[in-house]
């Protein structure tokens, strides 16, 4: 056999395309590059199930096929959430459906030595006035995060995705640290609950 057998070279064929390829010569789709992240999710699972076990909680094991199949049988679309839903032993209960948006951000607030700017050091404080970039913040009612910072204490703000907030039809410029309200210390990835619907 060409390649061996190692998970990375083989391939799953039915009876007949496989006397196909044999005898009529059948083109076949190569291999994946391999089963790294199937096998690292496969033992993630075990650990976490034995370890949630072993804190006395209820737990148990489902599979995809029970899924899909308690999914249609409650006629719901393909979705991450209405998996979660029938996972849970949802049927017909009333609901809500929310929608949260990820994104995932840099770690550090060092300069990258890169382009044309490069050679200007960067001497903004990782926190300034008890805020750093993408802490979420609560601004006249609404959250947001922070993009960018002054020194004199105003700060820039934008949506999850980066883009310039927008208030009564005008862009908002920079807001007073002062009127800024702490809801969330910044992580690599950012959380918003972006909307809600009955």
């Amino acid at each position: 056999m060409t390649g061996g057998d190692r998970p990375g070279n083989l391939l799953t064929l039915c009876k007949t395309c496989h006397e196909k390829h044999h005898r009529d010569g059948l083109k076949l789709p190569k291999p994946g590059a391999g089963l790294k992240a199937v096998a690292h999710i496969t033992i993630m699972r075990w650990k976490l199930y034995e370890r949630v076990k072993a804190l006395g909680l209820p737990v148990s094991m489902t599979y995809g096929y029970i899924t899909k199949c308690r999914r249609k049988l409650s006629n719901l679309g393909k979705s991450h959430i209405n998996d979660a839903f029938v996972i849970a032993g949802g049927t017909d209960q009333e609901r809500e459906e929310v929608d949260y948006r990820f994104r995932q951000v840099r770690r550090q607030n060092r300069k990258l030595f890169k382009g044309v700017r490069s050679h200007i050091r960067n001497t903004a404080p990782r926190v300034l006035h008890g805020f750093r970039v993408w802490d979420k913040v609560r601004y006249k009612g609404k959250e947001y995060f922070i993009k960018g910072r002054r020194s004199s204490g105003y700060f820039s703000l934008s949506d999850i995705d980066g883009q310039s907030v927008f208030l009564d039809g005008r862009k908002l410029a920079s807001v007073k640290y002062s009127e800024l309200e702490l809801l969330e210390k910044a992580t690599t990835l950012l959380l918003k609950r972006a909307a809600s619907s009955p």
